[in-house]
Parts: structure tokens; C-alpha cells; sequence
């Protein structure tokens, strides 16, 4: 997967973006389904298998555009992708651990 860390400020909505890729590179996504879920380090759920866009399936780039709501609360939380595709197989991405996601204080 293209993205293992981003960082955000508190309520902004500015899309994760990202590039899912297996060791065969990007991951052909037309037909499926994909979420994205997101929690912190005491497993409180944040965001919740909300589904995201898909930008250009064929070379797996989609992106997850937060609602201020999901970027309000300062701290480290990790988050993932889980594809559906169209055989009902399910995957997550990243496959090696999570997408480290900081969420700064804003200046207020």
C-alpha cells in the first residue's frame, strides 16, 4: 500500500488518499467494495467501516474523505482498508500492520 502514515489537523477533511497494492503492485478493485475503519490506541472505534471513493479501480487508488467529526479528537490512531471484492473475498490493506493517522491539535 502506497500510504503508512498521515497526518492531519483537528477537523480537517482533507482526503486520505492511497494506492492499495499487494507484492504483485496495485490491486485491481473494479466491482468491489471498499471501508475504511479507524480507531485509537484503546481500541475505541472512530471511524467505522464507512465506505470511501473510488478514484481509478483499476490501479487501486481510492480515497477516504473525513467529516470534521472523524478528525475532532487530537491523538495517534491507526486505520485500514477491507476490500470486498466481486467473489466475496476480503482483504485489508495495509497487510503489514495499519496506516499510522496523527491528528494534530488546531490553533485556536
Amino acid at each position: 500500500m502506497s500510504h503508512q502514515e498521515w497526518i492531519t489537523k483537528q477537523n480537517d477533511t482533507k482526503p486520505l488518499e492511497a494506492i492499495l497494492s499487494d507484492e504483485d503492485g496495485p490491486v485491481n478493485l473494479t466491482g468491489s467494495t471498499v471501508v475504511f475503519s479507524m480507531w485509537d490506541a484503546e481500541k475505541a472505534i472512530k471511524v467505522d467501516e464507512r465506505p470511501v471513493t473510488l478514484v481509478a479501480p483499476l490501479v487501486g487508488s481510492v480515497k477516504w474523505p473525513p467529516v470534521a467529526a472523524e478528525t475532532d479528537t487530537v491523538g495517534t490512531f491507526r486505520g485500514e482498508f477491507q476490500v470486498t471484492f466481486t467473489d466475496a473475498t476480503v482483504v485489508t490493506f495495509p497487510h503489514n500492520g495499519y496506516i499510522a493517522i496523527k491528528i494534530l491539535a488546531e490553533v485556536t
